[in-house]
C-alpha cells in the first residue's frame, strides 16, 4: 500500500478484496453513487487535484485532523478509511504518516453507547444476521470517560469486532476483552496498513445465525495462553 500517488492508492484501496463490497453494493447499502465511485478513482483527475487535496489537509490538536472544501463528503471518505482499515490521511495525500488514528470514527458518528456488556450485547444481536455491513461504534465508560473505537462487521452470521484504539492500553484491551466474558469468541489481531498497528479482534457467531463462522483472511488466530 504504500504507493506514493493517491490517485493510483485509491484504485488499490476500492478494489472489492480490499473494501470487502463490490460497486453494487456499495450503491446499493450504503448509497455511494457511481459518480462519485467513478470520479475517486479517477487516475486522469487525480492527478491534477492532488496538490490541491493535500494542501487543504490540516493538522489540527490531539487527534482530530480537519479536511476542507474536498471534492468528496467526509463522510464517505471516513467509510472508506472504515471498510479498508486505513488513517484518513492515506485517502488523500502523497505521502501519509506511518502512525494509527481514528478520526474517521468522528466523522462517521455511527453508534454510540454507553460501556455496558449488555448494552454492547443487545446492539450486536440487533444486526441482521443475513446481510454483510460494517458499522462504526463508539463506547465510552461514565466514569473514566475512557472511548472504545470499534470495527463491527457481520458477514452472513459472523461477527469481526476489532479494537481500533491507537496502541491500546492495556486497560483499553481488558474492557475490550470484558464485552464478551461468558460468551463463545475466537480472540485474535488483524494487521492494518500501519506495521506497528494491529488490532485485538474478536471473531464469534451472531446468536440468531446457524451458519458455521466464517474467519476474515487477515485473521491472525492467537492461542489461549498456558500460563
Amino acid at each position: 500500500m504504500h504507493i506514493k500517488f493517491v490517485a493510483a492508492r485509491r484504485v488499490v484501496i476500492m478494489r472489492e478484496e480490499i473494501l470487502g463490497f463490490n460497486k453494487y453494493e456499495l450503491n446499493t447499502r450504503f448509497r455511494i453513487n457511481n459518480d462519485q465511485m467513478t470520479n475517486f478513482t479517477n487516475v486522469d483527475n487525480l492527478q491534477a487535484q492532488e496538490v490541491k487535496a493535500s494542501s487543504q489537509y490540516q493538522q489540527l490538536s490531539g487527534e482530530r485532523q480537519i479536511v476542507a472544501d474536498i471534492n468528496y463528503p467526509i463522510e464517505f471518505l471516513a467509510f472508506i478509511s472504515l471498510l479498508s482499515r486505513l488513517p484518513l490521511q492515506w485517502l488523500l495525500v502523497p505521502e501519509p504518516d506511518l502512525t494509527w488514528n481514528t478520526e474517521h470514527f468522528v466523522y462517521l458518528n455511527d453508534v454510540s453507547l454507553h460501556y455496558s456488556k449488555q448494552e454492547f450485547s443487545a446492539f450486536l444481536n440487533g444486526l441482521d444476521h443475513n446481510t454483510h455491513d460494517v458499522r462504526a461504534v463508539t463506547l465510552t465508560d461514565l466514569i473514566t470517560k475512557t472511548k472504545l473505537y470499534l470495527r463491527v462487521e457481520h458477514l452472513f452470521g459472523t461477527l469481526s469486532i476489532e479494537l481500533c484504539n491507537t496502541y491500546a492500553s492495556n486497560q483499553e484491551y481488558e474492557m475490550f476483552i470484558g464485552l464478551f466474558q461468558g460468551e463463545r469468541y475466537c480472540y485474535g489481531l488483524m494487521p492494518t496498513v500501519i506495521p506497528s498497528q494491529i488490532n485485538h479482534t474478536v471473531v464469534m457467531r451472531h446468536v440468531l445465525s446457524k451458519r458455521p463462522v466464517c474467519y476474515p483472511i487477515e485473521f491472525i488466530v492467537k492461542p489461549p495462553s498456558l500460563y
